[in-house]
């Protein structure tokens, strides 16, 4: 729960838009700097109280650097491209992209991949105890932040072939984790191809 929260608010930091902050920075870009801690922490939280096989721990460990890894180059790169200072000297633009857009992201995502990937097989076919509408509901909401992140992200196809990669993860009881990693796959599957067919593609949402 305390991951679907932080993920879905820390990944969806434009609520807070281009509100000014101190030093030339935004909002966002704060909110930035604590996402890794409300999404990877309580990831690593949750597998390690599920006594992990060394695979898992390690899976989940190269994860977490990824995505760090990632994040921190997308708001470095980031926070240059809004700060101007990439327009100020031309060619710097185009490197600030690379390692926002193109690079940051895709480590980013495929960080998170893994992580959820790992603690997914962790606990593959156990019950946890949870419920299955909080799961479904937390999952579905999970989904449309992962679809959302891949269009606006520039990783649409990328982001669609790990949704389709996670329905190989779901047991075939569907119990535990696997509700909810089923019900995010499937709205995020739903949500992407939806959006390819209609736009002939997958252009960023702002851009239209």
């Amino acid at each position: 729960m305390a991951f679907a929260i932080g993920y879905n608010l820390a990944h969806h930091n434009s609520l807070v838009g281009e509100y000014q902050a101190p030093r030339g920075t935004r909002a966002a870009d704060w909110v930035d700097i604590a996402t890794p801690f409300v999404v990877v922490l309580p990831l690593l939280w949750f597998l390690a109280g599920q006594r992990p096989r060394w695979g898992h721990q390690l899976g989940a460990a190269v994860g977490a650097i990824l995505y760090v890894e990632g994040h921190g180059i997308h708001l470095a790169a980031n926070s240059v491209s809004n700060a101007g200072g990439a327009d100020a000297i031309g060619p710097a633009a185009e490197v600030a992209h690379f390692w926002d857009e193109v690079a940051g992201h895709y480590l980013w995502y495929l960080g998170l991949a893994i992580m959820v990937g790992a603690c997914a097989l962790c606990v593959r076919s156990r019950p946890l105890g949870l419920r299955t509408t909080p799961l479904a509901l937390g999952g579905a909401v999970c989904g449309l932040t992962w679809a959302t992140n891949g269009l606006e992200g520039g990783t649409a196809v990328f982001s669609l072939l790990c949704a389709v990669g996670a329905v190989a993860l779901v047991d075939r009881e569907r119990a535990g984790l696997s509700v909810a990693l089923l019900a995010a796959s499937t709205v995020a599957i739903v949500v992407l191809v939806a959006y390819g067919l209609t736009h002939s593609g997958f252009p960023q949402p702002s851009s239209l």
